[in-house]
């Protein structure tokens, strides 16, 4: 099964879409779909190690999971063991600075809540 989604906005590090009217006319129909299926949501540092230098997924699609009650996990999309955790402490900044106050954890597709200090 599936548990969360990573990645939503990747089509951005190719810098070949800038939808007029902004992102979440086209991903709000997949966010209530993630509310829906009960799922969560990836922040990932991966894209700021790439020219667009943007997390994914942009901050307009994390703010309207969050208002949705969408749950998130954090990730580096580590590709080797010098970026396990990279840039944690900048997106610990963005996490709080958005007012999530806790994040998802998986073992065996069973969720954990766990709230941030």
């Amino acid at each position: 099964g599936i548990d969360t989604l990573a990645h939503l906005d990747l089509i951005k590090i190719h810098g070949v879409w800038h939808p007029e009217g902004g992102l979440l006319p086209h991903f709000y129909p997949l966010l209530e779909r993630i509310r829906r299926e009960n799922l969560s949501i990836e922040i990932s540092t991966a894209g700021w190690r790439k020219p667009v230098g943007e997390q994914y997924p942009h901050v307009d699609i994390i703010r309207a999971a969050h208002q949705l009650g969408i749950p998130f996990t954090l990730a580096s999309d580590a590709h080797s063991q010098a970026q396990l955790a990279e840039e944690y402490g900048r997106l610990a900044e963005l996490v709080k600075s958005m007012e999530i106050r806790e994040i998802a954890t998986y073992e065996k597709h069973r969720r954990t809540i766990i709230p941030l200090p």
